[in-house]
């Protein structure tokens, strides 16, 4: 008795998308399956976006999809996809995570909420060595670090606990590594934010589509003061021009609305002015040197400075970023 074995070829699809209607049609099939993201369902302009972006960065078409997520307006990448191309790109030398409390590495489980709530100092660490480079960069997110970002125990809109309350030692090591990887290997991650940091940034779409930061309260106070201060002085210059006409009756006028040149510019500036803050805030040492020219002022808050010392403030910030060496981008 013999036995035959029949030997079967697999079937491969080799995929050849060569123009970009060949890649709009990909991704139109793709975004009408149920094997893509719930965020692309539906998207196919948003999945060929994605894939261009992985293109950049050297990631499959389909891996794009998994790894890239577009949040608040900001394409970003995840953690463990960012550190998996910065392992694959074969640039990264040597890498380590962990968290100290009170100096001391953790080496498992600890009750981090609690040991918060006595004070005690909780910091994650983030160290790389760059092939080829002597040194190696070490990059901390603290538990003081989230309660100055407004990110410790942090509620969603509706109510709802985030990460920040249900994994804290987790985003406190994604922070500390986004920190790390960006600095050390921009060049493999070309520009793409980290996902679990993109996600922190409260944003709001306006009406021209661009997300910015939402303006924190006391700030909004001082833009609405600012904005009637335009619009009485705006009121007061339409009458002069009323009394120039040798009108004999006394001129009433309503307070005039701004034009929209006027309310472009001054939403522009204070856009770009909250953009400084949130830029500068998100670094120890620039925060650090924020809070050092803000005492030179004298004010209570930089959100609510005059708009005519804001051009000396940030001279003031530029001359002594230069004196501690602090890398400024503004």
């Amino acid at each position: 008795m013999t036995t035959e074995v029949a030997n079967r070829s697999s079937v491969s699809v080799m995929l050849q998308l060569n123009t970009l209607p060949d890649l709009q049609e990909f991704c139109a099939v793709l975004a009408k399956t149920d094997m893509v993201p719930k965020a692309y369902k539906d998207k196919p302009g948003d999945i060929l976006v994605a894939m261009l972006h992985g293109q950049e960065v050297g990631l499959p078409h389909l891996q794009a999809l998994q790894s890239i997520a577009v949040v608040n307006g900001i394409p970003s990448i995840f953690g463990d996809a960012a550190l998996a191309m910065v392992r694959a790109s074969g640039k990264l030398e040597d890498f380590d995570e962990w968290i100290e409390v009170n100096g001391e590495r953790q080496e498992g489980p600890f009750p981090i909420l609690k040991w918060a709530s006595e004070e005690k100092d909780i910091v994650a660490f983030c160290r790389s060595k760059r092939s080829g480079m002597s040194r190696e960069r070490i990059t901390t997110f603290s538990v003081d670090d989230a309660k100055r970002a407004k990110l410790w125990e942090k509620k969603g809109h509706n109510g709802f606990e985030t990460p920040w309350c249900t994994v804290p030692q987790r985003m406190l090591m994604w922070r500390a590594r986004g920190w790390n990887l960006r600095d050390q290997f921009g060049d493999v991650l070309k520009g793409l934010s980290i996902y679990e940091e993109a996600m922190d940034i409260d944003t709001t779409a306006g009406k021209d589509g661009v997300y910015r930061p939402v303006v924190v309260e006391e700030a909004k106070a001082q833009i609405e003061d600012v904005r009637n201060k335009l619009k009485q002085a705006h009121s007061e210059r339409e009458t002069e021009k009323s009394a120039e006409k040798q009108d004999p009756k006394p001129v009433e006028s309503k307070p005039a609305e701004l034009t929209a040149a006027e309310s472009a510019d001054f939403t522009a500036a204070e856009s770009k002015w909250n953009d400084m803050i949130v830029y500068m805030s998100e670094d120890p040492d620039r925060a650090k040197l924020l809070k050092s020219v803000k005492d030179k002022f004298g004010a209570s808050s930089v959100a609510k400075l005059p708009i005519n010392m804001r051009e000396g403030f940030l001279n003031t910030l530029k001359d002594d970023a230069k004196k501690l060496k602090v890398k400024l981008d503004l």
